[in-house]
């Protein structure tokens, strides 16, 4: 699960969008429904040499703030940020495994 910007991806890229069945509340930290979740698509993401298809709800994120990847998303794949080089890694095996080439 993961979540897109209306604004930068949406409108900006012409995705083509579907209505979920029952809207989702979107809960912050604090676990507070702020807004909801009416809208989704799902598209291809690119790691390296493989792709896994991907479920973006649609919110209002900042501008510089394209997507959000959800914490399901990042318990499943682990990445292992580096802060200090601003790159994020990936268990290739995992992909190798799992993912299309």
């Amino acid at each position: 699960m993961a979540f897109a910007d209306a604004e930068s991806i949406i409108r900006k890229y012409n995705v083509i969008t579907k209505k979920l069945l029952a809207p989702r509340p979107l809960r912050l930290i604090d676990s507070i429904p702020t807004s909801l979740i009416t809208d989704y698509f799902t598209a291809r993401m690119l790691i390296g040499l493989y792709t896994k298809a991907m479920l973006f709800f649609i919110t209002k994120l900042l501008p510089t703030t394209l997507i959000i990847l959800g914490m399901p998303w990042l318990q499943k794949y682990e990445p292992r940020p580096s802060f200090r080089e601003l790159k994020i890694r990936f268990n290739l095996d995992y992909y190798s495994r799992n993912c299309f080439l």
